[in-house]
């Protein structure tokens, strides 16, 4: 009788003559059908297996191998210890920095990482490069173009050059101004995005600045501004002679009247031929200076009294006194900023508050303290510019130092061929920290002790 086992081996069998027959044609071939293809496929993989072993094994026993260095234009940094490698005239050569390393190459330069034992056997010549060049540059992507802050510091009277604005700022309004001294004394008044020298001592409290003292700015803050109308009385003329009676009262000339009104005082001065009006700023500026009270109108004797056809004194100087103090309007958790954009060869600022972060924590009366994004920096152009001339060109860095650039064909081997640079006021540039020129002609071989 067939067995359970007898059945399954006959089952197999079967199978096996139904396999070769489709595949082979044969019903009574003798070996499994996929039996070389599955031969085939093991052996391709343990051959695979043994290649890689065999490459692994070579790597260990002998590291290294690259020939990078044999490529046009490549920079060599060295995988273990970062150091910085160029191959000219089959000799490797050894260059202090980034900058340097651009520089000895030109045009086309690219950087290449390489093992220590790829570059075992080759000669080497004496170190070259620029002693305090960049160590790092920024690619061409990474330069900024504004806007950038100019911030005054808490105190100290220093200035920080913020080239990472971001957001936070808010334009200080026309009904808002910031008093603003000088480091030898001299007081300004900045509003709407000028600056105005204010004649004496009388001005602050003829225009109610403060208690307090102004804000101490640098030079290179003040000149980012164009001078507006410098404040302080005005003279008129023939004052103090005998003028035009008003109210029936006899009355000299530069005698101040005011008039009250619904929607306000007008204010009033007496010329030799008669009554001329002028801004309450005007008003309070002669008050302060010659000690001279305003008498008061009724509207009768105004209606009766002579005019004068001068209406000068309403718009000599912007109407400060109807400002407020933009301290006041940002607190003392806001910095104090320009906000600087080029336009065209020229640089615009605006008078701004920004979040206290971008306020300096380091910076002197004359040193900027300049902070850029990580790998970023500024392509500068100094301006303005004498007529005819090229105008100074500078790259400053993510740590603070501006570089002089001598010419284009080193400005090319830098990687800014063809990039425009952005004006930057003159004033800014010489506040920022300056390193050394970076020049093609400028990589030499470093003498013992970096001189």
């Amino acid at each position: 009788m067939q067995t359970q086992r007898d059945h399954l081996h006959a089952y197999q069998t079967m199978v096996g003559r139904m396999s070769s027959a489709l595949l082979l044609g044969d019903t009574s071939h003798g070996e499994p059908p996929a039996r070389r293809a599955l031969f085939g496929l093991v052996m391709g993989v343990v051959l695979a297996l043994l290649i890689a072993v065999g490459f692994g094994v070579y790597g260990l026993i002998k590291p290294g191998g690259s020939q990078a260095w044999k490529k046009p234009g490549a920079i060599l940094v060295e995988e273990e210890t970062g150091a910085t490698y160029v191959h000219r005239g089959g000799v490797l050569v050894p260059v202090l920095n980034q900058a340097s390393a651009l520089l000895l190459v030109g045009g086309g330069a690219h950087v290449e990482t390489i093992k220590r034992a790829s570059l075992a056997g080759l000669d080497r010549g004496p170190e070259v490069g620029i002693v305090g060049a960049p160590e790092a540059v920024p690619d061409r992507g990474s330069l900024v173009t504004g806007p950038w802050l100019l911030c005054l510091a808490a105190s100290g009277g220093g200035m920080g050059v913020d080239l990472v604005p971001g957001a936070g700022t808010v334009r200080a309004g026309a009904d808002r101004h910031l008093w603003v001294a000088a480091a030898d004394g001299t007081q300004y008044v900045v509003w709407d995005d000028r600056k105005h020298r204010l004649a004496d001592e009388t001005v602050p409290v003829a225009l109610g600045l403060g208690a307090g003292p102004p804000v101490t700015a640098p030079t290179a803050w003040l000149d980012a501004l164009p001078d507006g109308p410098e404040v302080g009385a005005a003279r008129v003329d023939g004052d103090g002679k005998a003028g035009p009676r008003v109210a029936d009262a006899p009355h000299r000339v530069g005698d101040l009247f005011e008039h009250d009104t619904s929607s306000g005082p007008q204010h009033f001065v007496l010329r030799a031929d008669g009554l001329a009006p002028l801004s309450r700023t005007e008003s309070a500026l002669v008050q302060a200076k010659l000690g001279r009270a305003a008498t008061r109108l009724d509207t009768a004797a105004l209606a009766a009294a002579p005019r004068s056809a001068d209406d000068s004194l309403v718009s000599r100087l912007p109407d400060l006194a109807t400002t407020k103090a933009l301290v006041e309007a940002g607190g003392p958790d806001r910095a104090l900023c320009l906000e600087q954009r080029p336009s065209g060869a020229r640089v615009l600022s605006e008078l701004v508050t920004a979040d206290p972060g971008h306020r300096p924590a380091e910076a002197t009366a004359d040193r900027a303290a300049t902070r850029l994004g990580p790998a970023s920096g500024v392509l500068a152009a100094a301006v303005p510019v004498a007529d005819g001339r090229k105008p100074l060109r500078y790259l400053i860095t993510d740590q603070g130092v501006k570089y002089p650039l001598a010419d284009d064909e080193s400005v090319a081997a830098l990687g800014y061929g063809g990039v425009t640079p952005v004006p930057v006021g003159t004033a800014v540039l010489a506040a920022v920290p300056t390193g050394p020129v970076l020049a093609r002609s400028a990589v030499a071989v470093v003498q013992k002790g970096g001189s």
